[in-house]
């Protein structure tokens, strides 16, 4: 099956849609359109000669990464609708971020015909003449910027760059609403794990005397871990429990009394471990669109404020530019390929514990978990100016909608290490 990819969208750009819908790429139809790429950039290349074949998949492919797109921009000189287009629906990336100090020059450069190096010029004077101290503010202001700049970006130069200097202070730099969306999705994953170990210790303690000996004790709450621990206590001196009881109370005590903030557990459950995938530290997995978070990748978006501050703070220091490449890498910019698995997990987990409450197969294998992911994903693709969930169009979407499949669905942890093996 055929997917969209960015060298697909070029391919299809270039030969102005000539290409047959759903029908793989033919090497001839690559060359010719990275041919009619070269001579629509003139002598204004984006690239070296191997990494722009890449794009287009000739003898490997390799997604241009989001600076290099705008670069890409400049060279076609696409208008800026187009290269909004390009963005999101070619590169299945966010919109141009208009609280990020680049990518607002960026956008007023293609606005005014500018070359990328004349943003480049803008983007070094603005840093020169702006507070040294810059500290962003860190507040919902996208929809605010956005009309503040349609409103100045015809002005000259000098006057856009005056106008940016008035609001220096609202480049804070990336999407406070997507963030705050993948960190809802985060918490209530947090919170509906917890209630599964909740669950699990009552059924646990429903196999002892323990709700007996609170109502003894006169206590009202069965969750509160200091009163599991003096039941622990109390059958490890009066020998009423098992060995094998005991230590399984004691294990899910463990469990509930982990941080709740904690990303490791459901991390595990959702994604495999980098040996279990056979892909080395910091690489994607060796096929299309599909990732693999860990840890360290899920710190940095969660901190993508400060991380960003460190940016402008490097920046307005005049940091060497290594320092300041090896910061920008920590600078993640959300997209649907980070939301859609959460969506998926918090979907399922929702449905686990409704399965475990009404405990009824009948009612739980229905359509009703896969009508419930694909209206939240569009709700919250939406709201983030995202690609609506397409699994007939993108790779991703296509294999969470494969793991509600009731006949030959899959867990998304196994479809993950099915997928890098290329047994699906």
């Amino acid at each position: 099956m055929k997917f969209h990819r960015m060298d697909h969208f070029l391919i299809e750009n270039m030969l102005a849609g000539k290409q047959q819908i759903g029908v793989e790429t033919t090497s001839e139809e690559r060359e010719k359109a990275y041919a009619i790429f070269l001579e629509k950039c003139g002598a204004v290349l984006p690239a070296s000669e191997r990494t722009m074949k890449r794009w287009f998949g000739i003898g490997e492919f390799h997604k241009p990464n989001r600076r290099q797109l705008i670069q890409i921009f400049f060279s076609l000189s696409l208008p800026c609708d187009v290269a909004r287009k390009w963005l999101t629906e070619g590169a299945l990336e966010p919109d141009f971020q208009i609280n990020d100090l680049d990518e607002f020059f960026y956008l007023y450069g293609l606005q005014n015909r500018m070359s990328y190096e004349e943003c480049e010029t803008m983007i070094q004077q603005f840093l020169q003449k702006c507070n040294p101290k810059l500290r962003p503010e860190q507040h919902h202001q996208t929809g605010e910027l956005w009309e503040g700049y349609e409103q100045n970006c015809a002005l000259s130069r000098e006057e856009f760059m005056a106008y940016a200097l008035s609001i220096q202070t609202k480049f804070k730099g990336y999407s406070r609403t997507v963030l705050e969306y993948f960190n809802d999705l985060r918490e209530e994953i947090v919170y509906l794990k917890g209630r599964e170990h909740e669950m699990r210790m009552d059924e646990l303690l429903s196999e002892t005397n323990y709700f007996s000996w609170l109502s003894e004790k006169k206590v009202k709450t069965s969750h509160n871990r200091k009163t599991i621990r003096k039941y622990i206590k109390h059958c490890e001196k009066h020998k009423v429990l098992s060995e094998g009881m005991l230590n399984q109370i004691k294990e899910n005590l463990i469990i509930l009394n982990r941080s709740a903030k904690a990303n490791t557990q459901w991390l595990a459950e959702l994604f495999p471990s980098r040996n279990e995938l056979n892909i080395g530290k910091d690489k994607r997995l060796a096929r299309g669109d599909v990732r693999v978070m860990d840890d360290k990748y899920i710190s940095e978006i969660l901190n993508i404020a400060a991380q960003k501050e460190k940016e402008m703070q490097l920046l307005l220091a005049r940091a060497p530019k290594k320092a300041l490449r090896e910061q920008q890498k920590r600078c993640r910019i959300i997209d649907r390929h980070d939301l859609l698995p959460l969506i998926y997990l918090v979907v399922q987990k929702r449905q686990d514990i409704a399965y475990s409450t009404r405990g009824s197969m009948d009612e739980y294998f229905d359509n009703q978990e896969h009508k419930e992911f694909v209206e939240l994903a569009n709700q919250i693709l939406t709201a983030c100016n995202m690609p609506a969930f397409h699994p007939e169009r993108y790779e991703l979407d296509y294999w969470i909608d494969r793991c509600f499949d009731e006949d030959n669905g899959m867990m998304y942890y196994e479809m993950l290490i099915r997928y890098s093996y290329g047994e699906v």
